[in-house]
């Protein structure tokens, strides 16, 4: 049994933690929520039937966590990462993985120098229809693509203007914004 825990207790957090709680080809524990907001771990924990960490340090010694899944806000995802790799934990990354090409790297390096797994959450290149349009293109039966234009709906048009989502140094600005996030 693999036992994960979550690193976020929002909305994206609580959506991972459903995912994964549905995931019955592999044996998967939710073992609990750790978030700087305790109110928001413990309605999570209460929601998912887990627990609450008091502290980060309590989720990533706890013996019965093996992976967690990182979904706070990007300014905190490589720090995160690298304090989850060093205890010995694989990683789940909500994207984008990071702000800056230097942590990345960094993240990166650790997670082979710790031999565990590190990926990030870029879903939407396993969606069908854009799976679809990758094969189109590799096999040439659209010819060569010399632009495109992607709009993206469906979500609220106000989500970036306010949190820390409208913050450009917590966020990394609209180019992370609008190509590095997914709202369900």
């Amino acid at each position: 049994m693999l036992g994960f825990a979550i690193i976020g207790a929002g909305g994206i957090g609580k959506h991972l933690a459903g995912q994964l709680r549905q995931i019955e080809e592999l044996p998967v524990a939710l073992r609990g929520f750790y978030d700087e907001n305790h109110d928001a771990a413990q309605e999570a924990a209460r929601q998912m039937e887990s627990q609450a960490y008091p502290s980060l340090d309590a989720l990533l010694t706890d013996e019965a966590v093996q992976a967690v899944i990182i979904a706070t806000p990007p300014f905190t995802h490589a720090m995160l990462t690298l304090q989850a790799l060093a205890h010995g934990k694989h990683v789940f990354c909500e994207k984008p993985m990071a702000l800056r090409l230097e942590d990345c790297d960094a993240m990166l390096q650790a997670a082979q120098q710790a031999n565990r797994l590190l990926m990030v959450g870029h879903v939407l290149r396993l969606f069908p229809l854009f799976w679809h349009a990758k094969c189109l293109i590799e096999e040439g039966r659209i010819g060569r693509v010399l632009a495109m234009n992607v709009r993206r709906t469906g979500y609220d048009l106000d989500f970036f203007s306010r949190g820390w989502r409208a913050a450009e140094e917590q966020s990394g600005g609209v180019i992370f914004g609008v190509n590095g996030y997914e709202v369900g």
